[in-house]
């Protein structure tokens, strides 16, 4: 038997990422949605709670699968590849 999908909207998440974003000391989520060609960041008040999802739009037919985080720029701020 297939467990359950996690969803049953078209939004298809396909990588997930917990990390501290916005460098406040509590962990957030950022989600990769193949289907919807954009990512969801939630940051997180550090109790099990979030902000409501922030949606970026990653271009039609992107079809975001991966992220990875890193200064990529050398700004000491954590930037975000998809």
């Amino acid at each position: 038997m297939a467990p359950p999908p996690m969803s049953s909207d078209a939004s298809e998440l396909r990588y997930v990422v917990v990390v501290d974003m916005d460098n406040d000391t509590q962990l957030d989520i950022i989600v990769a949605n193949y289907g919807t060609n954009n990512m969801g960041i939630l940051f997180g008040y550090g109790n099990g709670a979030f902000l409501k999802q922030m949606m970026i739009s990653t271009d039609s037919n992107s079809h975001p699968s991966c992220i990875a985080i890193g200064d990529f720029n050398d700004d000491t701020q954590l930037d975000i590849a998809v």
